[in-house]
């Protein structure tokens, strides 16, 4: 997707709160507040456990579906533009959040998700 297609897809708003977020992120900031890791674990359960489980390995209605066991190498190592970009915009049988979830949110189900791969 060039840059082009993710701006109409997006929006320039959540494209640039997405820039700062993710340079925020590779900047080295310090761990979200605990309240930040709190709503985003309170996101988690509400709209990804159902499928992806709490711990991230997959429910077994997620395992039916096919879905990704976040705490893998596979979805690890994905940037956290591509995370962004199936979150908001549904892969496979994923459905798309952006119309559910503030970009901030997401970031922090991004950020949140990274701290799954590290209790694998």
């Amino acid at each position: 997707m060039n840059q082009r297609q993710i701006l109409s897809t997006f929006g320039y708003s959540f494209c640039s709160r997405l820039l700062v977020v993710l340079a925020t992120i590779s900047a080295g900031a310090t761990p979200p507040k605990s309240s930040s890791a709190s709503a985003a674990k309170t996101a988690f359960n509400a709209h990804c456990a159902m499928c992806h489980g709490r711990d991230g390995t997959g429910s077994a209605l997620g395992r039916s579906l096919g879905v990704a066991d976040l705490r893998s190498r596979a979805v690890q190592k994905q940037s956290d533009a591509q995370v962004v970009a199936a979150v908001s915009s549904g892969k496979n049988n994923m459905p798309a959040f952006k119309e559910k979830l503030t970009s901030e949110q997401i970031a922090q189900l991004i950020r949140y998700v990274r701290q799954l791969g590290k209790k694998k």
